[in-house]
């Protein structure tokens, strides 16, 4: 949900502006960025279609509740990631930080060094494997390009808990890559 100033500006003027018309130009505009997200974070397909609308709905009936003199952006991604939160408690699919093992060896560095479209669509294929704190973290301050202080608001978590999610992500993203690329090796040599 990568939302330039200038498209911010005219998000919050529609969603702002009241009228029917607007609020229909403003769902075509911000609904693809909000279903984008759902399906990147993991929300199975069935579920995908009732939560965008649940986030939609949400937005645009606590409008009142949006700072105008504050990014709509990282608004309409705190009630994203917060329904998506509780769709994912009330399925029982939310795990906690202390739940994940420390991988034993990985260079961080490798994930780094990687680039490109392929390696994006590799990412986006694994992402469902972290858990959901991590995968909410890459996604927002990866993907999404938010920094990781404005992240961490709107993930409701300290920074530092932000830039653990985020390293234990890519490394663990660093590992199942290089496992896979090995893999891919193999595959060629046979």
């Amino acid at each position: 949900m990568s939302i330039g100033s200038i498209f911010e500006k005219q998000l919050a003027e529609l969603l702002l502006g009241g009228t029917e018309e607007c609020l229909r130009e403003f769902v075509l505009l911000v609904g693809p960025l909000i279903y984008s997200y759902l399906n990147r974070i993991g929300v199975s397909s069935v579920d995908r279609d009732d939560l965008y609308q649940e986030i939609l709905i949400k937005v645009i009936t606590n409008k009142d509740q949006f700072d105008s003199c504050k990014r709509i952006g990282p608004w309409i991604f705190t009630v994203a990631v917060n329904l998506t939160r509780s769709r994912f408690r009330a399925k029982k699919s939310y795990y906690s930080i202390n739940d994940i093992e420390e991988p034993v060896s990985t260079s961080p560095d490798s994930f780094d060094k990687l680039i490109g479209k392929e390696l994006i669509r590799r990412i986006e294929d694994i992402l469902p494997l972290l858990p959901l704190a991590q995968r909410e973290a890459v996604l927002i301050c990866g993907f999404e390009q938010i920094e990781q202080k404005q992240a961490a608001i709107i993930l409701n978590v300290p920074e530092a808990t932000l830039r653990t999610n985020l390293r234990r992500a890519r490394i663990k993203l660093a590992e199942v890559l290089l496992k896979l690329e090995s893999e891919d090796q193999l595959r060629i040599m046979l």
